[in-house]
C-alpha cells in the first residue's frame, strides 16, 4: 500500500546537491512526481511509495551517505502539520501535477553520479523490494479496473508482467 512521506534535510548543501538526492531518491518512489523544496541548509521532499519505511530511512542512509548528516523521515498524514505559503504548498503537496519537479518516468539516473555508486544503491533497493509485499493479481486487476492502467506504479506494473508469463 502506498504511504505519503516528508523527508527533511537539513545541512551545508547545495541546489546541485538537492537534484543529486531527488534524482536517486526516485527508484522507491510511486508517486507520478517527486516534488521538493530548497531554501538555503534546508529542503523537503514529498513522495508516495510502497517501500515501507524503515528501508526507506535505510536507502536515504546510503544515497546521502558523507553528503548530508541531518535528515527527518515522516509518513504524511493528517495529523502532520505544516505551515508554510499557500504558492509553496499547492506545489510541493499536489504529486499528480507535473510542473517541472522530478517526474519518476523521466529521470536519467545513469547521469547522476558515479557507476560503483549506482551499484551499491541497485542491490540495497533489490534487498527492500524482495521484503516489499507482492501485490496479488486480483489486487491488480481490480486497481486497473478502479482507477486504469496509468495508475499502477512501476512495481505494479513489473509484477502484472509477471503474472501474464
Amino acid at each position: 500500500m502506498k504511504k505519503k512521506y516528508l523527508l527533511t534535510i537539513l545541512g551545508d548543501f547545495d541546489s546541485e546537491v538537492c537534484n543529486l538526492i531527488a534524482n536517486e531518491l526516485t527508484p522507491i518512489v510511486d508517486s507520478p512526481n517527486l516534488k521538493y523544496h530548497y531554501a538555503q541548509g534546508s529542503m523537503l521532499i514529498h513522495f508516495e511509495s510502497e517501500v515501507d519505511h524503515i528501508e526507506i530511512h535505510e536507502f536515504i542512509g546510503v544515497i546521502t551517505y558523507g553528503i548530508i548528516k541531518i535528515y527527518v523521515l515522516v509518513e504524511l498524514t493528517d495529523k502532520v502539520s505544516v505551515n508554510m505559503p499557500k504558492m509553496y504548498s499547492d506545489h510541493l503537496f499536489n504529486l499528480e501535477k507535473n510542473d517541472n519537479e522530478i517526474n519518476n518516468e523521466e529521470i536519467d539516473r545513469d547521469n547522476s553520479i558515479e557507476e560503483e555508486y549506482h551499484e551499491n544503491v541497485a542491490l540495497l533497493l533489490e534487498e527492500i523490494k524482495s521484503k516489499v509485499k507482492k501485490p496479488s493479481l486480483d489486487f491488480l486487476l481490480e486497481k486497473i479496473k478502479s482507477k486504469g492502467l496509468s495508475s499502477l506504479s512501476d512495481y505494479e506494473r513489473d509484477t502484472l508482467n509477471e503474472y501474464s508469463k
